[in-house]
């Protein structure tokens, strides 16, 4: 009964977001993909997928599988690196395995996964986004990655120890793990040090009254530029207040994984933005930026603060990128440590799969041998086996070390407080209603208490769906 009615709630979802999406997009907890194929009408692997990746011939008899990779880098140099990884796991494995790659664009990326695993012609691995692997678990279409783990052990791997705390925890469900994160990725407060400077700002905020301070400064020494900038008008909306709900001890249920969204902390939250409004201290017109709208804003020196992933694009303003750090994370008065939150994308299976043995083998070759797709590729994520991290490569590219050093060890998963991610998780996610929560206070709504108590409303009956 579960299965279907989870099935049916992800066709409609589906339905929806495609009248939501139309024009291309990404998930909230996808990265800023690079430029990808246009979306077709018909969003079946086939019509929406490119050509697999070209590779070596499959040796007679060989076992084949499908691995879909998300574009996760730039066009041009992400692909190969995928490739590269895909071909020397057919060189290299001793099991007579053959791979085959098909680059996916994060474009229709929900209807393009959910059309072809509800038709039967689901891949039988992929990478894609933080709450795919339970989405799909619900629907018994993934595949069970817990002997991955049990053999690392068994060799006495490193490897478990050296992914994000509470990551395979996070990505179990009903007993099953059913990802396993190859990449994190985090979000975090880009900073302009030279206005800082300016405005008498000796240090970065750690608490939310040292960050109101620090606007205030920029606001009264720069009125020209804007304190703070983020996209209100999309997912990055709801990222933004996620990230300060955590700060302050709180997220979209408690720990017990129950709608939790009318608790003083929350309510706590949504005043900082009713300040943060009311000040001066973001635009009028936050409700209606995108992403890009803030990421242009702060690109082009007419904003101080930026809430965001890794800032590759600043690499194209040096200008910009000689006078920007990263913000240590913050704490909020209710909060008992200063965190920021992180997504974590996995790499799963899908139950579809004639050959389960194969798949696992090949993501655990993919997990230990992934660093190439940062060298190579360029990925905008940060790895999850923290070794990779200290490869010279990420010390070279001085945000992806910030990232590294100030964010990643001192954030939780987005699904805080709940002690694992859960199948409503997508839906609340995609119909972002404390996103809507955040439009309202930033329009101008001040009753703080009917807000918090409309998206409680609208999570407890997503929590409350896929519980029947």
């Amino acid at each position: 009964m579960k299965k279907r009615f989870a099935t049916l709630l992800a066709v409609l979802l589906a339905a929806a977001q495609l009248g939501a999406c139309a024009g291309g997009g990404s998930s909230a907890s996808t990265p800023d993909p690079a430029p990808a194929a246009p979306e077709s009408s018909n969003p079946s692997p086939a019509a929406d997928s490119p050509a697999p990746e070209e590779s070596q011939a499959a040796p007679a008899g060989a076992t084949k599988i499908t691995h879909w990779e998300m574009v996760n880098g730039p066009a041009a140099t992400y692909g190969d690196a995928a490739a590269s990884i895909v071909d020397r796991f057919n060189a290299e494995n001793d099991q007579n395995i053959f791979v085959e790659l098909q680059m996916t664009p994060w474009d229709n990326f929900y209807q393009t996964f959910l059309t072809a695993i509800t038709s039967g012609a689901a891949p039988d691995t992929s990478t894609g986004a933080s709450g795919q692997p339970i989405q799909y678990a619900v629907m018994g279409e993934i595949l069970d990655l817990q002997p991955i783990v049990d053999q690392w052990n068994a060799e006495g791997s490193s490897v478990p120890s050296e992914l994000p705390p509470g990551g395979l925890q996070t990505m179990t469900y009903d007993g099953i793990l059913t990802g396993i994160p190859w990449a994190i990725d985090p979000r975090g407060f880009v900073y302009r040090t030279d206005y800082f400077e300016q405005a008498g700002i000796a240090n970065p905020p750690t608490t939310w009254d040292e960050f109101l301070d620090c606007c205030a400064k920029l606001k009264a020494a720069l009125p020209d530029v804007v304190p703070f900038v983020f996209g209100g008008g999309d997912q990055m909306g709801g990222q933004t207040i996620l990230n300060f709900l955590v700060q302050n001890d709180t997220g979209l249920t408690d720990e017990n994984t129950q709608a939790d969204f009318t608790n003083s902390r929350v309510i706590e939250t949504l005043e900082l933005f009713g300040k943060l409004y009311d000040n001066g201290y973001i635009s009028e017109g936050t409700a209606s930026y995108k992403g890009s709208d803030a990421e242009k804003m702060y690109y082009s020196g007419t904003a101080a603060i930026w809430f965001n992933g890794p800032p590759a694009g600043l690499k194209d303003y040096p200008d910009v990128e000689k006078v920007s750090a990263i913000m240590p994370v913050m704490k909020g008065p209710s909060g008992s440590s200063a965190r920021n939150y992180i997504w974590m994308n996995s790499i799963m299976a899908y139950t579809q799969t004639e050959s389960p043995d194969a798949c696992r083998s090949f993501i655990k070759f993919w997990i230990e041998n992934e660093l190439p797709l940062w060298t190579e590729g360029g990925c905008s994520q940060v790895p999850s086996v923290s070794s990779n991290s200290s490869n010279e490569y990420f010390q070279n590219i001085w945000y992806q070390k910030q990232f590294a050093e100030l964010i990643i060890p001192n954030s939780v998963p987005t699904c805080y407080p709940a002690p694992a991610a859960y199948p409503a998780f997508s839906q609340i996610e995609g119909e972002d209603y404390y996103g809507k929560a955040l439009q309202a206070v930033i329009t101008g709504n001040r009753d703080y208490a009917a807000i918090a108590q409309t998206a409680h409303d609208q999570i407890a009956k997503a929590l409350a769906d896929y519980a029947e």
